[in-house]
């Protein structure tokens, strides 16, 4: 009974002389009976572990924000109301959110729009964009929705499109990252002008996951492929696709998928009517170099101008699959 009542003693000592400190709701929304009227405001107040509820509206530099917002320590950002997302839209010159060696961040029910340097950017940090949308925002490098770098991100339930950028990434670049995109929708993401751009392109990460997304009808640019994944300084990435569907993706004057020392593990996915408009003897579906990849229940077929599978220095398992009807060669 003493030790208890002594480490009660302590505990309020602690609170009282400020030894610990505890996360915090803070409710951000126009008017009065909130603690902030901006997220600017807000984000550069709240301390490590603080929530951040925002009511819905529009939230832009026409309203008081300044971007990029700049997180300092641990941060969750969360829709008030999940059925009334609000909208965060920059102002074309600008990144939205840049997330710095801060530990983790949350972006939950939030409408992330017009971003003019990178929606969001990330560095060292794991974060998780959840039951979101993030469109029309663009970067003159690469990353035009998300660029990350040294970090652990995961979609859910979150929809990107209407994302460009002028080189690589028009959805998504990372460098060193373990990515997953589940549940999730990625569309309509259009090339910059008419330069070389992959929707997503990953270097040197060990784990890129696809899991019940559709990634549907984006514009590759140039030689830009839908994925490109690459390791150099390490000897395999695993690229796990499933419950999938990438339709309609179009041009792709590259592979739809070109890999280099990656292992692909393809389960119950359809590849269906992609197309390459400048037909050539090297495009495929699948490219791999000192890549192999298992297929189960997967489909790849009517993809016009483009052949099936093409493995450098590697193997290709295929289980109850069908790689058919494309338009080159079927499995080289």
């Amino acid at each position: 009974m003493r030790s208890k009542l002594r480490a009660t003693l302590i505990s309020i000592l602690l609170v009282q002389l400020g030894g610990e400190s505890f996360a915090a709701t803070l409710r951000v929304g126009p008017g009065g009976g909130f603690d902030f009227s901006t997220l600017t405001a807000a984000v550069g107040n709240s301390a490590t572990a603080d929530v951040l509820l925002v009511a819905p509206g529009i939230y832009d530099t026409t309203r008081g924000e300044s971007f990029p917002l700049t997180p300092n320590s641990a941060i969750t950002i969360r829709a008030s109301e999940p059925e009334a997302r609000p909208v965060i839209r920059g102002d074309r010159f600008n990144t939205i959110f840049f997330l710095d060696e801060i530990g983790y961040a949350t972006l939950d029910g939030l409408v992330i729009s017009d971003a003019g340097f990178g929606a969001i950017v990330i560095d060292s940090v794991t974060t998780t964009i959840m039951d979101s949308i993030v469109r029309d925002s663009r970067r003159s490098s690469g990353g035009g929705a998300i660029l990350a770098e040294d970090s652990k991100l995961v979609l859910l339930r979150t929809e990107l499109t209407g994302n460009m950028a002028t080189r690589t990434g028009m959805a998504i670049q990372c460098t060193r990252c373990e990515v997953s995109i589940l549940d999730s929708s990625v569309h309509h993401n259009p090339p910059d002008l008419f330069l070389a751009g992959d929707i997503f392109h990953l270097v040197n990460c060990p784990e890129f996951v696809l899991k019940n997304t559709i990634v549907d009808r984006n514009r590759g640019a140039g030689e830009g492929a839908l994925i490109y994944m690459e390791n150099l300084r390490q000897a395999s990435g695993a690229l796990v696709i499933e419950d999938c569907t990438i339709t309609r993706n179009t041009p792709i004057a590259g592979s739809l998928i070109y890999m280099r020392k990656v292992l692909a593990e393809l389960t119950r996915t359809s590849i269906l009517e992609n197309s390459d408009t400048i037909l050539r003897a090297y495009r495929y579906v699948f490219f791999g170099d000192e890549s192999s990849m298992n297929l189960s229940d997967t489909n790849i077929s009517n993809n016009e101008g483009i052949g099936g599978i093409r493995i450098w220095d590697g193997t290709v398992t295929i289980e109850d699959s069908t790689v058919s009807e494309n338009g080159a060669v079927g499995i080289d």
